[in-house]
């Protein structure tokens, strides 16, 4: 496999295991006693990892760019974890294959809560290597693979039932529980307690409203959990996931589709993407939080920031939007090249 992918310039880094730990003297260490050291052997020019999440490494690489030194791959028993793994916001209050039949709700961290951090490479910092939300696609990916009488997030059909551990068997005709996750609490959290009769309605109309929200819902959770990462010290963010692999229920920021008749090609943007594009995945951001804390950011390696950045808020129901603060970076005042040089400030905002 190595021999066959090691050629494609889209990769960066060779890793040991996903979800899971390598620590040496338990069965994980097979990952890093073998598996990476044949993949450093066949491949020293790209960097290797132990695994995701993970602590680093004690020995066989270089420090400064992981790339392997021909000595035994060791991991340390224990430490500060340098890279993360999760959390994930799961849906509820539908039974499903995936998610809680149960509803529950969650803090939906909005406004962003904020506090002065030190940031830069000369401190101890952490690398985010998957976290995501739940979300559905737009009615026009998801209705061509379902009978109108199914248009609703509930399928317009009884519940059926659900039990087992991870990943759950459900016995009953839903269409919708073979779609892997609910969005009620998603909807809930951010656009008020619709109740049972809001999600077992269907119709073309109302199952547009739900998607719609869903992927609202998973824009501000993210977005809100970017934010928060890019005021500490998180020199990287990567979100499961980008696309999706059929019309359904999952994590993604860019649509399935396939030439069937009535569906969207995939490649479409749901709102989350647009909001990477805007901001959260800029390499100069600003946003505030609770209290009008404030923070402007610098990821450009090699290139300051000069100039001046107005942070304004929006209103959803009126599409209103308020100047927030006004941060004059110009000159003497300009954020340093980055990565992770960032700029607190108070703004007289109050949520």
């Amino acid at each position: 496999m190595v021999r066959r992918l090691s050629a494609h310039p889209s990769i960066v880094i060779w890793d040991g295991c996903n979800e899971c730990r390598v620590v040496m003297g338990t069965s994980t260490a097979v990952y890093a006693t073998f598996v990476m050291t044949v993949v450093a052997q066949e491949d020293a020019s790209r960097a290797v990892w132990p695994s995701c999440p993970a602590l680093g490494w004690t020995g066989g690489v270089h420090r400064l760019d992981v790339l392997p030194n021909g000595k035994a791959l060791t991991t340390p028993p224990n430490g500060k974890t340098i890279e993360t793994h999760g959390p994930y916001q799961h849906g509820a209050g539908f039974p499903a294959v995936n998610g809680a039949a149960s509803l529950y709700l969650f803090d939906a961290n909005i406004p962003t809560k904020l506090s002065p951090t030190a940031t830069g490479l000369r401190y101890p910092n952490v690398f985010a290597s998957e976290f995501g939300a739940v979300v559905y696609s737009s009615f026009e990916s998801m209705a061509p693979t379902l009978l109108p009488s199914h248009w609703g997030l509930h399928g317009g059909q009884p519940d059926d039932t659900c039990h087992g551990g991870f990943s759950l068997s459900c016995e009953g005709v839903n269409v919708m529980a073979e779609r892997n996750y609910p969005v009620d609490n998603m909807v809930d959290v951010y656009f008020g307690t619709k109740g049972s009769a809001y999600f077992n309605t269907t119709g073309e109309a109302i199952f547009k409203r739900q998607l719609y929200q869903s992927m609202l819902a998973q824009a501000l959770n993210i977005k809100s959990n970017i934010e928060t990462r890019r005021g500490s010290n998180e020199l990287g963010v990567i979100v499961w996931q980008y696309n999706e692999i059929w019309p359904t229920g999952g994590w993604g920021s860019i649509e399935y589709g396939t030439p069937v008749p009535g569906q969207v090609i995939g490649g479409r943007w749901k709102p989350l993407q647009y909001l990477y594009k805007r901001s959260i995945f800029q390499d100069v951001m600003a946003t505030c939080g609770v209290g009008g804390q404030c923070y402007v950011r610098n990821d450009r390696p090699g290139l300051p920031f000069d100039g001046v950045v107005e942070v304004m808020a929006l209103e959803f129901a009126s599409g209103a939007s308020t100047v927030l603060t006004t941060v004059d970076l110009r000159g003497r005042a300009a954020l340093p090249a980055g990565p992770g040089v960032t700029k607190f400030s108070q703004s007289t905002w109050q949520p």
